[in-house]
């Protein structure tokens, strides 16, 4: 749970990055 739950925070993380790009 906790696994998944950081991998979709990362995947959040770079979607922000991008738009902040």
């Amino acid at each position: 749970m906790f696994q998944n739950h950081s991998y979709s925070f990362h995947l959040w993380n770079l979607c922000s990055l991008q738009l902040i790009n």
